[in-house]
C-alpha cells in the first residue's frame, strides 16, 4: 500500500492513462488532469473532490468497486504530489515541474496543460476575477499577466483567426511553457492568504455564482461561448 503522498510511478501513470482512455473522450488525458489540478490547488477558494472528479472522467465505467477505488486512489495521490511541490514553493524558490507529453519531435506542446488549468479557473471563476480581470484590461504588457501563457497556449489553435496568436518558433515556445510553469508559483503565493482564510472557515465555502455553462461567454474574457473556448478543453492537441 502506497502512502497517500507517494508520487506515482510510470507503471501507475501508464494503468491511469489507461483507464482515462477508456473513459472515452469527455475524460481527461494525463496532462490535462495535471493542469487542471494545480489550478485547483493554486486557487483562492477550494472545490472538493465530489466536485472535480466527475470533471476527470465523465462518467466511467467502473469494472468493480476495486477499481473504482484504484482510480480515485493514483488521482488522489498525484494531486498531494502537486499540492507538496506548490506548498514548498511558499518557503522555497522552487517549480512544480509539470506533466507535459513530448510530440513526435520531442517537443513540449503544453496546450492540453493550459486547458486543463484554465477548466480548473472555471470551476471558481468568480474567486479568480483578480487575475482574470488584469487579462481583460492589461492590454499594454500582456506578458505580465499570470494568465498570459495559459491562454496563449489555450488559444494557439483557435478557429477564430482573431483571438488566434501568431505561430510560436520552437524557442518561443520554450518561453512560453517556462512562464507557464513560472507563473504558476506566482499564482499559488498570489493566493496564499485566501486559502488560508478560506480553511479557517467554520462552514464549507461555496460557490458564490453559478458555474460557467457550455454556452456562457468565457470567463477568460474572449467574448466566445465556454464549449468554444476554454471550454473546448477535452478536444486533441493539434
Amino acid at each position: 500500500m502506497h502512502k497517500p503522498d507517494a508520487p506515482l510511478t510510470e507503471a501507475e501513470f501508464e494503468r491511469l492513462e489507461a483507464f482515462l482512455e477508456s473513459c472515452g473522450p469527455e475524460a481527461m488525458n494525463l496532462e490535462m488532469l495535471d493542469g487542471f489540478f494545480a489550478a485547483l490547488i493554486c486557487g483562492p477558494e477550494p472545490v472538493p473532490p465530489s466536485e472535480y472528479l466527475p470533471e476527470v472522467w465523465g462518467e466511467p465505467a467502473f469494472r468493480d468497486l476495486d477499481e473504482a477505488a484504484a482510480m480515485t486512489d493514483l488521482v488522489m495521490r498525484h494531486w498531494n504530489t502537486i499540492a507538496a511541490a506548490l506548498l514548498r514553493t511558499l518557503a522555497h524558490d522552487d517549480i512544480y515541474e509539470a506533466y507535459v507529453y513530448e510530440d513526435e519531435q520531442g517537443q513540449m506542446l503544453g496546450n492540453d496543460w493550459a486547458h486543463g488549468f484554465m477548466h480548473g479557473v472555471q470551476m471558481r471563476a468568480d474567486s479568480w476575477q483578480p487575475l482574470l480581470q488584469d487579462t481583460e484590461e492589461d492590454e499594454e504588457d500582456p506578458y505580465g499577466d499570470l494568465l498570459f501563457p495559459m491562454l496563449w497556449l489555450v488559444h494557439e489553435h483557435d478557429d477564430d483567426p482573431e483571438l488566434r496568436p501568431p505561430p510560436l518558433a520552437p524557442d518561443k515556445r520554450d518561453d512560453i511553457l517556462a512562464s507557464m510553469i513560472g507563473n504558476l508559483t506566482l499564482i499559488y503565493r498570489r493566493f496564499a492568504a485566501e486559502r488560508q482564510q478560506a480553511a479557517k472557515a467554520p462552514d464549507p465555502v461555496r460557490r458564490a455564482s453559478p458555474k460557467v455553462g457550455r454556452n456562457a461567454p468565457c470567463p477568460c474574457g474572449s467574448g466566445r461561448k465556454f464549449k468554444h473556448c476554454c471550454g473546448r478543453g477535452n478536444e486533441p492537441v493539434h
